[in-house]
C-alpha cells in the first residue's frame, strides 16, 4: 500500500507480490552497488492503469525505468494521485 499525498491509501489489484518477486536490477546498478528507494507518483485511469508517471526521487543507472515498469504492469483502485514506492 502506498500513501498518497492526501495521507489516503492506495491499494495495488492482487500483483504485488508478483512485482517484487519480478524485480530486474541492472548490471550498471549493481558495478555501483547501487541500493535505495525510487518514488513515483501517478494517477489511474478507469481501467486501474497507471498514467501521468512522474519520478519524485530516482536512482538512476536504469532503475527508475524498472520501477515505471513494475507499476505498469500493476493495476490499482481509481481515486486520487498516488505514490509508489519500489526498494531495490
Amino acid at each position: 500500500m502506498s500513501p498518497n499525498n492526501t495521507g489516503f491509501i492506495s491499494k495495488p489489484v492482487g500483483r504485488k507480490q508478483a512485482s517484487r518477486d519480478n524485480i530486474n536490477r541492472t548490471k550498471a546498478a549493481d558495478e555501483n552497488n547501487i541500493r535505495g528507494s525510487v518514488r513515483l507518483s501517478f494517477d489511474v485511469n478507469n481501467e486501474g492503469k497507471p498514467t501521468e508517471i512522474e519520478v519524485i526521487s530516482g536512482l538512476g543507472f536504469g532503475l527508475d525505468e524498472e520501477a515505471i515498469r513494475l507499476l505498469e504492469s500493476t493495476l490499482w483502485t481509481q481515486g486520487q494521485k498516488k505514490r509508489a514506492y519500489n526498494r531495490f
